[in-house]
């Protein structure tokens, strides 16, 4: 009840009121609140937040981000991007070195694992995109909903009456009709696929925190809390 009040008020503030993420967690984590539980709350609440006010459901682009307080080395780095491919099942991708300590992993349009480090901190970033899945599944559901109740108002229309006018606005109606259920449906769909999405790039980033040991309770770089599992 009270992280779900505190989630609420995080994922509602803008603007000159908004508080940054790690003073956020500092102060739930003072208020006796899970941090890794709060910060999923807070994920889940601005996600519906988009998908409601957007006609066409949530943005087809996800990115989360953290910032740990040490630097890495090239195989912790590495491991890091192990773990986060696993976490947003990206089979296919390969990691690169881009940069002086800058490595990324990438599957094609599908998903993005940047991690930075250096100047003792290390900045991760996870991206994932799933465009092409939001145009197939409106496009898709859209278009088919309006051939299939063309079709059917079309069928009965000739059934019970047969004249050629009755057919042709039982076409327009069925079309017209068909195509917004439809509609409905797939955005109804990738509402949800967009919530797995999401989920996959809150657990990457989640789990990579955990690994380098920066999932105490508090804040990034709070030296309280206990240590995560840490890099081998």
């Amino acid at each position: 009840m009270i992280m779900g009040a505190a989630a609420d008020a995080q994922a509602h503030r803008s603007g000159a009121d908004d508080i940054p993420m790690e003073e956020a967690e500092r102060i739930a984590a003072e208020a006796g609140i899970d941090p890794a539980g709060f910060r999923a709350a807070v994920h889940a609440l601005r996600a519906r937040r988009r998908g409601a006010r957007r006609i066409l459901g949530p943005p087809a682009v996800t990115e989360s981000q953290v910032t740990l307080p040490r630097s890495l080395t090239e195989r912790e780095a590495l491991q890091l991007l192990a773990e986060g491919q696993v976490a947003m099942a990206l089979s296919g991708a390969a990691n690169e070195q881009i940069g002086d300590s800058i490595w990324r992993l990438v599957e094609g349009r599908r998903g993005q694992i940047l991690v930075t480090t250096g100047d003792e901190q290390t900045r991760i970033a996870v991206l994932s995109d799933a465009g092409r899945a939001k145009l197939a599944l409106l496009t898709g559901s859209t278009v088919g909903g309006g051939i299939f109740g063309s079709f059917l108002l079309s069928v009965v229309a000739f059934v019970s009456v047969g004249t050629p006018e009755a057919l042709a606005l039982s076409n327009i109606l069925g079309l017209t009709g068909g195509a917004m259920l439809g509609f409905v449906g797939g955005r109804a769909a990738w509402i949800n696929w967009a919530g797995q999405c999401q989920e996959r790039v809150h657990s990457a980033i989640e789990r990579m925190r955990a690994l380098a040991g920066g999932s105490d309770g508090a804040s990034p770089g709070s030296p309280s809390g206990p240590p995560g599992p840490g890099l081998a």
